[in-house]
């Protein structure tokens, strides 16, 4: 295509660990590789965005988007080898899986369950999605909106989160990188949305209004 990017964050336990950003123009495949060095137990996942533009001379640029998503478990005991899994299948690793998913689950709703009363936002008036689970909406409208509206509110979203997100986080040194899964809002009434974050201390949202989609 004549240009390609791909932008990729990793999360640890909810935790933001790097993010990754690379454009690259007249080519079908991006490549980005990161060495990731972790103690104790994680649930690392990651979700990324892929865009590409090709142009037929003029104004006339058509694109295409997609996001991916990959998780791994790494259990790293002191009693037993480390190992690492996408899925349990035994016991033990049911266990460690339900262990890590509840103590993350519990820091992340409280984390945004902050930045919801300090934004004054009633939550009843919105659905919640983690940033991590908005890949699922690749292939599946978000209520009472058409697919292709879900693809064009998808598109901006990360056009925002890119520029109030993204940027930020990749100016940070590693070891001043503090953030958790930004939490979006969207608004029942489908006009306007909210992505809420803190990053390195400062809490922040990033608000966009949601477009009427003319057949």
């Amino acid at each position: 295509m004549y240009l390609r990017q791909d932008v990729s964050l990793l999360f640890d336990n909810g935790i933001l660990r790097g993010v990754r950003s690379k454009w690259v123009q007249n080519t079908d495949q991006i490549h980005m590789d990161e060495t990731v060095a972790s103690e104790d137990s994680s649930h690392f996942q990651s979700i990324s965005f892929h865009h590409g533009e090709n142009h037929y001379g003029g104004e006339d640029i058509k694109s295409v988007q997609a996001m991916t998503y990959d998780e791994l478990y790494v259990i790293d005991s002191p009693t037993t080898p480390i190992k690492a899994f996408k899925q349990p299948v035994t016991p033990f690793e049911s266990e460690w899986k339900e262990l890590l998913d509840r103590s993350s689950k519990q820091q992340l709703l409280f984390q945004w369950h902050l930045l919801i009363q300090y934004f004054q936002i009633n939550p009843e008036n919105y659905r919640a999605i983690p940033l991590v689970d908005l890949y699922k909406y690749n292939n599946k409208p978000l209520p009472n909106m058409s697919q292709q509206e879900t693809d064009v509110l998808i598109g901006r979203l990360w056009e925002g989160i890119y520029k109030s997100y993204v940027i930020p986080a990749s100016e940070s040194s590693e070891n001043q990188l503090e953030s958790y899964i930004p939490l979006i809002l969207i608004d029942k009434q489908n006009t306007h949305l909210y992505v809420l974050f803190e990053l390195n201390g400062g809490r922040e949202q990033l608000i966009q209004r949601i477009p009427e989609i003319k057949n």
